[in-house]
């Protein structure tokens, strides 16, 4: 099937440094954290550079769809909110023109056309002649479908090189004792003099918030949170639901808070406005607190530089790599069907990218934990 895709392959050591393309109109398709760090590394390169996230290519090169279009799904097919979107993201890889002999897939297709019927899905027929003449690198995205990929026919796709290496993983009996673990690992780095900027701790659920800002209080270290806190929670939004007031006050929270309501003018009459209401404000982050020098926290596992020291906590079976199993909607009976990977495929994935982001961090430490508060 991957032989019908024509795309080249280049190691990631590669296309970090840009200066080869300086010539170039270049698209580059990577997630927003990795463009920072590339922008970081060639910040004395004048270069003529269109940075888009793989969403924002996907919705240019097949289509987008806004608030309308999920309130037609819930209306005329009595969809809740979640399954709408559900159903819109597994749309993408329809094609109107192939025979399914899957029942679900067949229904999928009649409502992308019914979409398409009623003016419900937002083309750009620009789009693709825009990108004809530019140089296309994906980069730092190992989790492609294959309709994916037929985005990027004569692309440079990145690929980490899974090195041979020997990594020391750390072991700990309690979740307490990890995070000790790793403040005394950043207690020697700072007394050799590392920037407290370029430590990163990674793969930080929410059991592990309480314990980091309880013990890196104790010794003073600032970290910064980027965890994608929703403002759903905060008391302003909680009260604006009970009584659908602003208050007389502005500050970052009522700002955001006003955006989604103007986001949604769109629907205000539709009998599921609050149900957009609450999934938005779910989905509007509160913005991390920054200082000038800081350690940062991140649930993500990052591509590191090899001036970062990265440490990966929670490297437990069943948690690194993450575990897909077949509870997709497309399932993976059919998913073959519609160019989409199944469980198994997916799982390799995972493997091989954490893989790949360990063996090709100069500075790493692993560590995985016996028991947490709850088991």
């Amino acid at each position: 099937m991957e032989n019908d895709i024509l795309y080249d392959i280049i190691l990631i050591g590669d296309i970090m440094n840009l200066e080869k393309y300086k010539d170039e109109e270049i698209i580059f398709v990577t997630p927003n954290s990795t463009k920072l760090q590339i922008l970081n590394d060639n910040s004395n390169l004048l270069l003529n550079i269109k940075y888009m996230s793989l969403d924002e290519y996907k919705k240019n090169y097949f289509f987008n769809y806004d608030n309308k279009t999920i309130d037609y799904l819930m209306s005329k097919y009595n969809y809740n909110l979640d399954f709408s979107k559900i159903i819109l993201n597994n749309l993408y890889a329809i094609d109107l023109n192939k025979k399914y002999n899957s029942s679900k897939l067949i229904k999928l297709q009649q409502l992308k056309q019914d979409l398409i019927d009623n003016n419900l899905l937002i083309f750009n027929p620009l789009f693709k002649k825009y990108i004809s003449n530019k140089k296309i690198i994906v980069y730092n995205y190992p989790m492609l479908e294959y309709y994916e990929k037929e985005m990027f026919k004569d692309a440079i796709i990145e690929n980490l090189e899974l090195k041979d290496i020997k990594t020391s993983v750390y072991h700990c009996l309690t979740l307490e004792d990890e995070v000790i673990f790793v403040i005394e690992k950043i207690l020697e780095l700072i007394n050799k003099g590392v920037s407290l900027n370029n430590i990163v701790i990674s793969n930080v659920s929410n059991e592990y918030l309480f314990t980091i800002y309880k013990l890196f209080s104790y010794y003073n270290i600032p970290i910064t949170i980027d965890l994608n806190q929703s403002i759903y929670g905060t008391s302003i939004v909680q009260n604006y639901l009970k009584d659908k007031k602003l208050p007389g006050f502005v500050n970052p929270i009522v700002k955001k808070l006003v955006n989604v309501i103007n986001s949604l003018v769109d629907i205000e009459t539709s009998p599921n406005y609050d149900k957009f209401l609450i999934d938005t404000l779910k989905n509007t982050k509160i913005n991390s607190v920054k200082y000038k020098e800081s350690i940062k926290i991140v649930n993500d596992i990052p591509i590191c530089d090899d001036n970062t020291y990265l440490f990966i906590v929670g490297f437990n079976q069943d948690i690194l790599p993450k575990i897909h199993k077949d509870e997709d909607y497309i399932s993976d009976s059919i998913k073959d069907e519609v160019g989409f990977d199944n469980s198994s495929i997916k799982n390799e994935k995972e493997r091989n990218k954490i893989l790949g982001i360990i063996s090709n961090t100069k500075n790493i430490y692993l560590s995985y934990k016996d028991k947490n508060n709850f088991s």
